[in-house]
């Protein structure tokens, strides 16, 4: 995973990142949101320009919503989508998360435009 990150990250930060995603996604329960966009904020704060780690704090944003809705999560989980993207635009995990934000917005276009971008750059998938 960690060659994801451009191989730039700051130590510490990914620590911070592993204790984000080390909380299983399937609890949903409060707390562990809390926990989780905790654990991510303090990665990005240590490391400003860890892409992945905003786009993980996107995701927790999004999961939060799901057991508290409400538009200031999800106006949080698409601009740490929309940072991950400014600073690495080749990130499949940012482009999911808004695909699925978008679709739980109804806005059934941009997910579509999304997904092209991301099947473009996927490594398994030749660049035509």
């Amino acid at each position: 995973m960690l060659r994801t990150t451009g191989g730039s990250v700051n130590p510490a930060a990914y620590e911070g990142y592993l204790k984000g995603v080390g909380t299983s996604r399937a609890m949903t329960r409060p707390g562990i949101s809390i926990l989780r966009i905790t654990a991510l904020n303090g990665a990005v704060k240590t490391d400003p320009r860890f892409a992945l780690g905003f786009a993980e704090l996107g995701e927790a944003y999004r999961l939060k919503n799901q057991v508290d809705p409400n538009t200031k999560w999800i106006d949080e989980a698409s601009a740490n989508c929309s940072h991950a993207l400014q600073l690495d635009e080749h990130l499949p995990a940012a482009y999911i998360t808004l695909g699925q934000l978008h679709s739980h917005m109804e806005q059934f276009d941009l997910p579509c435009r999304n997904s092209s971008m991301l099947f473009n750059w996927s490594p398994i998938m030749p660049t035509p």
